[in-house]
Formats: C-alpha cells, structure tokens, sequence
C-alpha cells in the first residue's frame, strides 16, 4: 500500500512495461514491515498484499512485458 506499480501499454492497449515502484527489486521484493500502522494494519497484513500484488498481479502480465525495478 507503500508502494505503486504502474503499467505502460502501447496504443493498441496491449501491456509493455510495468514500473514496480518499491514493490519489485532486483532479486527481492519490497518490506512489508515498513509501513505497519499500530492496531490498524498488520506487517502480515501487508505480506499478504504484497504476495497478492507480485503473484496475482505483476507475474500473471505476458511473458514479453519488461519488469522495470524502481524506487519512489
């Protein structure tokens, strides 16, 4: 929820590149634990939105879309 992706398509609509913010790194992903809010949202809380935002959204893309580590 720290971070933000945003996925370029080209004018025809069909996805080419996604900026992964700090979701996706090199070798890594990104730290839930960073941005825990007290009683309100869990560290486990955003492990599972970040699983759910790199396996359900980032890896289901085409094989052809370029993944573009970023940071801010």
């Amino acid at each position: 929820m720290e971070s933000s992706c945003f996925l370029l398509t080209d004018a025809d609509g069909k996805p080419h590149s996604v900026f992964t913010g700090d979701t996706v790194f090199l070798g890594d992903v990104g730290r839930p634990d960073l941005a825990v809010k007290q009683g309100v949202i869990t560290a486990k809380d955003l492990a599972n939105h970040l699983f759910d935002s790199t396996r359900n959204k980032i890896m289901s893309l085409p094989d052809d879309v370029v993944i573009l580590p970023s940071h801010g």
